[in-house]
């Protein structure tokens, strides 16, 4: 699901948190975006071109905030903005599925120790031991690989388990596959962002590790900030403990309305947008 060319672009040991939006309106029956061109100065962004955005500050809640805010202050809009939510909230499996509640599907992801902890391999240890006590009573397991670069840990953790012959799909190959596999789940333990935003897109509730804040912010744009794991606490039994707790039937009702609400006002944008383009 990633671009292939993400491994290309170099990392910061300590980004900084900051969040940009994609501001669209209709003028003149067509549908316009906005972008800034930033002041010169002697940093990174002099001279851009850009999104409208900055960097978080203490009275920001989310990164959300964080965007419109920032939005506000450089554009001087003072009118009501409509947040349509992560755009993957509008995915659905191309055929239907039956869903398996006893199956938990894993999706990891190889940071090269840019997270919480600065250790991939408590991560994975963590994942490996809990997969373990899933096997062992009786629940089913797979894995899904959003990003090729996170093969070769996937497979390690089906070494450290004992579960190579758990199904397997690299979804960044084949789209639908992954997206079936998220609508068959009873939960999805997600360190991949992608895995998170199209689990709650098909309904499957999600435990998100969090190796950068933007799991945590996704997670509470659909009220499930309380199953989210910081990856320098992560253990088995704490990702025990929140699968557990994901599967409660309130926790459920909870994402489907927050995904309801967002699927329907991605479809009475486009459809605003359709009439503005055809008229």
């Amino acid at each position: 699901m990633a671009p292939s060319f993400r491994g290309d672009f170099p990392h910061e040991s300590d980004p900084a948190r900051a969040a940009v939006m994609a501001l669209m309106y209709p003028s003149a029956g067509e549908i316009h975006m906005v972008f800034i061109k930033r002041n010169e100065y002697n940093g990174h962004h002099s001279a851009q071109v850009s999104f409208p955005g900055g960097a978080w500050e203490n009275e920001d809640l989310t990164l959300q905030h964080t965007a419109i805010r920032e939005t506000r202050e450089e554009l001087g809009i003072s009118g009501e903005l409509e947040i349509l939510g992560d755009p993957g909230l509008s995915v659905s499996p191309a055929d239907p599925v039956s869903r398996d509640e006893s199956l938990v599907v894993i999706s990891p992801a190889f940071t090269n120790g840019e997270l919480w902890g600065e250790s991939d391999e408590r991560v994975f240890s963590a994942m490996g031991d809990f997969v373990t006590s899933l096997r062992r009573e009786g629940r089913k397991v797979a894995y899904l690989s959003c990003y090729p670069g996170d093969d070769r840990f996937i497979m390690g953790i089906m070494r450290s388990s004992g579960s190579v012959d758990a199904e397997y799909v690299a979804a960044y190959a084949d789209h639908e596959a992954g997206v079936g596999l998220l609508a068959r789940a009873g939960v999805v333990v997600a360190e991949r962002l992608h895995a998170a935003v199209v689990a709650a897109a098909v309904g499957t509730p999600f435990v998100g590790v969090e190796y950068r804040p933007k799991i945590r912010d996704f997670a509470r744009s659909v009220d499930q900030q309380d199953l989210v794991i910081r990856s320098d606490e992560i253990t088995a039994a704490k990702l025990a403990e929140l699968v557990e707790q994901a599967s409660d039937h309130e926790s459920q009702k909870r994402l489907l309305a927050s995904v309801e609400t967002y699927r329907d006002r991605q479809k009475n944008a486009a459809a605003r947008l359709a009439q503005i383009l055809h008229e």
